[in-house]
């Protein structure tokens, strides 16, 4: 005679049923961080960029951005000359901790920061992108 109730079988689907719920739940998650890690990314950019202009509206040249510690390839965009325009970007970071890098050197016509996606946003595709004075490709 069999004993009534739950087989050991039904506890162990139900267990396995319960933890590939918790594990899709743990990625969603993940990439729902993701995605609003990009978006942030992707707002810093436009804040940086109206940095950029104001800069380039009061002296007609993106130059003066390069000064004390912007002027070479690869330092944090923090660095860049920019605190009259945009009076935080000593704080701008990257979402996870890194720094948006400089990939050409602000000079009288043009500029380039560069920052990568994670899952992609807006319009953007995951992986590297440049912000230039003509938007982000």
């Amino acid at each position: 005679m069999k004993p009534k109730g739950v087989s050991m079988i039904s506890i162990v689907i139900t267990s396995l049923v319960f933890l590939a719920v918790i594990a899709f739940g743990v990625r969603l998650i993940g990439q729902e961080r993701a995605k609003a890690r990009d978006a942030q990314r992707v707002a810093d950019m436009a804040r940086l960029q109206v940095g950029f202009l104001l800069l380039f509206n009061r002296t007609s040249s993106y130059a003066s951005a390069a000064q004390n510690g912007c002027d070479k390839v690869n330092v944090p965009v923090r660095t860049c000359n920019l605190k009259q325009d945009f009076p935080t970007i000593a704080a701008l970071r990257d979402p996870q901790g890194g720094d948006y890098a400089v990939a050409q050197v602000p000079d009288a016509s043009t500029y380039q920061i560069r920052f990568t996606l994670e899952q992609g946003t807006s319009g953007l595709l995951k992986g590297n992108h440049t912000l230039s004075p003509s938007g982000i490709q």
